[in-house]
């Protein structure tokens, strides 16, 4: 099991109301905040949340359940048992807001406590820093735009 997060400071032109509506358009559709994704379409949608059918650049086809925590984060559970991440919204000690992904990710074939193991934990740190980057940017245009 590789298990992630990386966390970056929202600058200060996003508010919190703001970023978890980014959080939530991101839930419907990722394309845009982070580059993992090629496809993605609402199945269904509940009071506290919906269901996804996504599609990797690499071609993998998972369903996902998605929950909505308001105001602080949004759980994605693979139904795939492939993986299950949080996006969670946090201040810091200054009051700083903060954005974190963390990755609980299954690797098929991939030996506990490994050099392999410890390699892709290495890269999974990287995706999940560069994941929360691009989405506080996407909400940065959004704002832009007029969208948030």
């Amino acid at each position: 099991m590789i298990t992630t997060a990386a966390t970056r400071t929202v600058p200060p032109n996003i508010s919190q109301s703001q970023l978890w509506e980014g959080l939530k358009i991101k839930a419907r559709n990722p394309i845009g905040f982070i580059g993992a994704f090629k496809e993605s379409t609402v199945i269904s949608e509940h009071e506290n949340g919906l269901v996804r059918r996504a599609v990797t650049t690499t071609g993998t086809i998972m369903t996902e359940d998605i929950t909505f925590v308001e105001p602080t984060w949004v759980h994605f559970k693979a139904r795939e048992d492939i993986h299950e991440v949080y996006n969670i919204i946090s201040t810091d000690e200054q009051g700083r807001l903060l954005l974190t992904y963390s990755f609980n990710r299954t690797e098929p074939g991939v030996q506990p406590g490994s050099e392999e193991e410890r390699e892709l934990t290495k890269n999974w740190v990287k995706i999940a820093g560069g994941g929360v980057e691009q989405s506080i940017k996407k909400v940065e245009e959004l704002i832009k735009e007029g969208k948030l």
